[in-house]
């Protein structure tokens, strides 16, 4: 499993309709299609909230079917997760281990909550099994990259991303999202060559642009990132393209604009976006003193010695 991609994602919607077609009681079609849904919402396919009420539907009917799939448990977990109910998602990812122990995904979305809550050697080890599960698998090896940047571990994010790029493919947001981690790993230019690469690949998707605005922001070229993060924003208010208003918000703050950063964080709060699960992302860096953003993240439990302090761990707020 690599990164999704719309036209894949609607046949295999279509081949699950077709099953519950022929069988309507087939319960491990519903989980599949609130697996669906959950990606969907993730990377911006659809809306997020409207999106995790059906894939908390769909989980939930699932169980009634059949108690005993993994997926379903797994998914009721991820719906509690970008609502911020930590210890629910925590019960259900482990419920989830449970019932299928040799499965990754378990694990995976077991460490990625510990990561977010500040818990990263546990997270590590939850992050560890999943990627020895399954080595070949995207999304583990990408949970290990995710807990060294969480801890700005920048030379260790480099060499994870390097070797999922061997793994699974160079597509244009692994190479985008390289050429942040070289940039923060102070690796200059090779972070400018890689951006290079990335430009001449002309990629259309947002999620690829907007890490693209992110480099050029955290490159000290905040004309170009703004060029990028512009056309994105606009084709996000009107509907022509497929992007998270969390994702905008890193971008506008890593270029230095702090209100349309707050503004969007705010929206994204509303829309139950996945991006407010990296609010320790060295671009918020300016916001950490923001009543605002004090409020966001009090609002969502977050623990504050992780999210309201600064790089050097001074408090940034009463």
């Amino acid at each position: 499993m690599g990164i999704p991609d719309e036209a894949t994602l609607a046949i295999s919607l279509r081949h699950l309709q077709r099953a519950l077609e022929l069988d309507p009681d087939f319960g491990r079609a519903y989980a599949r299609m609130a697996m669906h849904w959950v990606i969907m919402s993730n990377w911006g396919f659809a809306h997020p909230r409207e999106s995790n009420a059906e894939a908390e539907r769909l989980a939930r009917r699932a169980i009634e079917l059949d108690g005993d799939l993994f997926e379903a448990h797994w998914l009721i977990g991820w719906t509690h997760f970008v609502r911020y109910a930590w210890d629910d998602a925590e019960a259900s990812f482990r419920k989830a281990i449970e019932l299928a122990p040799g499965n990754w995904e378990g694990y995976h979305s077991l460490g990625f909550l510990q990561g977010v809550l500040g818990r990263y050697d546990e997270a590590m080890a939850a992050a560890q099994i999943a990627t020895d599960l399954d080595p070949l698998s995207y999304f583990p090896r990408r949970g290990i990259e995710l807990l060294h940047s969480r801890q700005r571990q920048w030379e260790d994010a480099v060499a994870v991303i390097l070797e999922i790029g061997v793994r699974n493919g160079w597509d244009p947001f692994t190479r985008a999202w390289l050429a942040n981690l070289q940039i923060r790993a102070g690796h200059i230019e090779k972070g400018r060559a890689t951006l290079e690469e990335v430009e001449t690949a002309n990629a259309t998707d947002g999620n690829t642009r907007l890490a693209l605005a992110m480099a050029y922001g955290t490159l000290g070229k905040p004309d170009r990132a703004r060029s990028i993060a512009d056309a994105v924003m606009e084709d996000y208010r009107t509907g022509r393209g497929l992007v998270l208003p969390g994702t905008l918000a890193f971008a506008y703050a890593c270029l230095g604009d702090r209100e349309q950063s707050v503004r969007l964080l705010l929206e994204a709060r509303e829309n139950e976006d996945v991006e407010l699960l990296f609010l320790d992302d060295p671009c918020l860096d300016g916001l950490r003193t923001d009543p605002r953003f004090i409020d966001l993240v009090r609002g969502m439990n977050l623990p504050e010695n992780v999210y309201l302090q600064s790089e050097h761990g001074a408090a940034a707020g009463p």
